[in-house]
């Protein structure tokens, strides 16, 4: 058994049937990688903001993240933000929301070139916590003219998928008052287990299916993975040959966990974007973000990228900010390999 260096619990590998394998975290450009994608979660701080911070992101870490991103050596198939991204925490209809996003993509473009994508996350959430019908539909509306989402206009979750190369890109909205679209979900898995140019499927969420090990959750977040839609989702992805792995952002950390006991996928957990980090995680790790490489054989692995976080109790705007240093890879980490579908490697 092997365990996962970064993972709590900590989460073991089985070394039979494509299980995980751990060796020192790097992006290698010389082994010529089909894709990288980089995620991450949860970057705005959200509170009482200064005028000039009105994306709400966690400015000094996330200029550092996307320094560190194009210091990767290899070209980025896409970034994906996994909730979270601005605060919205109105009740004006979207409108705060829609000003915060549009600072987010001034910061973002100048920062990036690469394709942008996202879920919907905390951005849902209006001055009660809850979500606001309201700032959905902005979000929505936004969201899909920016194209940072493909969500059809008609449709009654924000849940969108695409194909990029041999890899599906599925999204689904865990912040419904009704819980997650399982009809949706189901329809997609199945048309995309038995479309033979789709090798392998990545699902992103905000929110977790399962509490991550040794990490204890506000109620939200443990309602939400006790929910009887989060149950039926996490039955519907296990098992599922073509599915990597369930992202999500929340909540502010990064780990690993099984959504069911030995089985895969994974439920990975990278909520470290530039928010309040979760007090369990601030003695592990710090701020960071994730990068997901597919290899020319098609095996894919996680490689997280870590840098302490601030030792100014978190003061987010200082006028005099600790400036962020690189972050720094953690063990890498194989996900998928053909030997889940009884294919050598």
């Amino acid at each position: 058994m092997t365990a996962v260096a970064w993972a709590q619990g900590p989460v073991t590998a089985k070394p039979a049937g494509g299980a995980i394998r751990v060796r020192p975290g790097d992006i290698r450009p010389d082994d010529n990688p089909r894709e990288i994608i980089v995620l991450f979660g949860s970057p705005s701080v959200g509170g009482d903001l200064p005028l000039s911070h009105l994306s709400t992101v966690n400015v000094a870490q996330m200029d550092r993240t996307f320094k560190d991103i194009a210091g990767i050596g290899a070209p980025i198939s896409g970034i994906v933000s996994l909730g979270g991204l601005v605060f919205n925490g109105a009740g004006d209809g979207g409108k705060t929301l829609v000003k915060r996003l549009e600072a987010s993509r001034a910061f973002i473009k100048s920062s990036t070139k690469a394709d942008f994508h996202c879920v919907l996350g905390s951005e849902a959430r209006g001055a009660l916590g809850v979500a606001d019908p309201l700032a959905v539909e902005a979000w929505r509306s936004w969201t899909t003219s920016a194209g940072w989402s493909k969500i059809n206009a008609k449709a009654t979750h924000m849940d969108y998928a695409y194909t990029k190369g041999k890899s599906r890109m599925v999204f689904i909205d865990t912040e419904h008052p009704d819980g997650i679209d399982t009809k949706w979900l189901s329809a997609e898995l199945a048309k995309d287990e038995a479309d033979k140019d789709i090798e392998h499927v990545f699902i992103f969420g905000a929110r977790p299916l399962v509490n991550p090990r040794g990490f204890t959750m506000d109620t939200l977040l443990t309602n939400f993975t006790a929910h009887s839609q989060s149950e039926s989702a996490r039955k519907l992805i296990v098992g599922k040959s073509k599915v990597v792995a369930y992202f999500c952002g929340e909540p502010a950390m990064v780990g690993l966990s099984e959504l069911e006991a030995d089985k895969r996928p994974y439920q990975i957990v990278i909520g470290n974007g530039g928010g309040p980090l979760n007090p369990a995680w601030t003695s592990i790790g710090g701020y960071g973000f994730s990068v997901v490489v597919v290899y020319p054989n098609g095996t894919v692995s996680i490689v997280p990228f870590d840098r302490p976080a601030p030792g100014n109790g978190q003061a987010f705007y200082s006028s005099e900010p600790e400036v962020p240093i690189a972050a720094k890879p953690k063990p890498e980490v194989t996900l998928w390999s053909r030997t889940r579908t009884g294919k050598t490697p």
